[in-house]
Order: structure tokens, then C-alpha cells, then sequence
């Protein structure tokens, strides 16, 4: 895996920093729908895709968070016009190195919040066969560098506990085979670890 030492580097170093931090852990798990973006090849025949994922990041500074995440999103084959549609599918592994800011913040008793939030790692495509009355592509799988950018709402929902609803873009080179991207709707809940409960709320 190319990425793995420098990623295993970030995460040290996100260790190393987690006891000087100004709060505790926080858990986000989050659901998403997908569309497909680029390349043709995979914005034509090919449905929404649907996935989960999820972070784990301690905050470093009143606006900014630092950790790791992850996600997992299906797309599956819907046809092309001519060649029929038998089935197929197209699976995305993301995990990374996020980075959230606090944008803006709205004094109030829920405490809306807007985030952005960038993130560097490795990624992985896999394609199932797919098959069609006159297409047939057999099982292949490729990785490379990961990176994602979105933009974050949420709400208090219970004390430290948060709903979030947000927008992101993730974008995969993967060398010489294609590099592709889709955006992603979420919902997700944050919440901090049991035992590590933050002074404040975080973004």
C-alpha cells in the first residue's frame, strides 16, 4: 500500500497531540447517499450509491479538529441504452486524515454550527463483473490517494450529543486507471466517548 507509512505517520502524530488538547474524543457516525461525478465511463450505466462512515477526532484548538475517518459506498450498474443492464457493482473504501474548521457559529440553545472539513488518505475501487446484453467487464480493483472536501450543519440534539447534515466531495487518483469522484449527501451523529467528554461542545 503506497499511503500506508505516511498515514501511520499522521496518526502518530495525531496521538501525539491528543493529551495536549483542549477536549476529549468525538465519535461521529454518519450515512450517505451518493451520485457519480467523473469519469464518463462512470457517470454513464451507474445509479446512486449508498454507503456509511464514520470519524474519530479530538480538538486541537476552539476551532479545529484533527483524526481519522472512513467510508464505504456502493454504486451499482443500472444500463446503458443498447446493452442491457444484468448487474454489477462499484464499491469505494476511503480512510483518511481529516481536518475541520469551524466556520460560523450562531449564538443560540442549540448552537448551530457550519464546518468545513478536508481530508487526505488512501482510497480503494473495486468493480464487480458486469454484465449486460452485449458488455461484460470482469472483477477488478485499484488504489491510490483519497482526498475529500465537505461542508457540515449541525445542531445540538441532547447536551453534548449533535445532528449533522452536510455535503462532500470525494475524489480518487488512482494512476494510470481511471480517477473517479462522486458527491455524497450525510446525516450523522456526533457524540464524545464515554470517559472523555469534551469542556465544550466542538464543531
Amino acid at each position: 500500500m503506497r499511503l500506508s507509512a505516511p498515514l501511520a505517520f499522521l496518526l502518530v502524530l495525531i496521538g501525539a497531540n491528543a493529551a495536549r488538547a483542549q477536549s476529549g474524543w468525538l465519535l461521529e457516525a454518519v450515512g450517505m447517499a451518493g451520485a457519480p461525478l467523473t469519469p464518463q465511463q462512470f457517470t454513464r450505466g451507474w445509479g446512486a450509491g449508498l454507503g456509511i462512515g464514520g470519524s474519530l477526532r479530538v480538538r486541537l484548538t476552539p476551532k479545529v479538529q484533527v483524526g481519522i475517518d472512513a467510508e464505504f459506498i456502493q454504486f451499482t450498474y443500472t444500463g446503458l441504452p443498447r446493452l442491457g443492464g444484468f448487474g454489477g457493482e462499484r464499491r469505494y473504501t476511503r480512510v483518511g486524515v481529516p481536518l475541520r474548521w469551524l466556520w460560523w457559529e450562531r449564538e443560540s440553545s442549540k448552537k448551530e454550527r457550519l464546518s468545513l472539513q478536508l481530508s487526505a488518505g488512501w482510497g480503494r475501487e473495486t468493480i464487480e463483473g458486469i454484465t449486460g446484453d452485449r458488455f461484460v467487464r470482469q472483477k477488478s480493483s485499484h488504489d491510490g490517494l483519497a482526498l475529500s472536501a465537505g461542508l457540515r450543519f449541525s445542531r445540538s440534539l441532547y447536551r453534548t450529543t449533535r445532528w449533522s447534515l452536510g455535503a462532500r466531495y470525494t475524489y480518487m487518483d488512482l494512476g494510470a486507471e481511471e480517477s473517479p469522484g462522486f458527491v455524497s449527501l450525510l446525516v450523522g451523529m456526533q457524540m464524545p466517548l464515554e470517559g472523555s467528554r469534551p469542556r465544550s461542545e466542538a464543531p
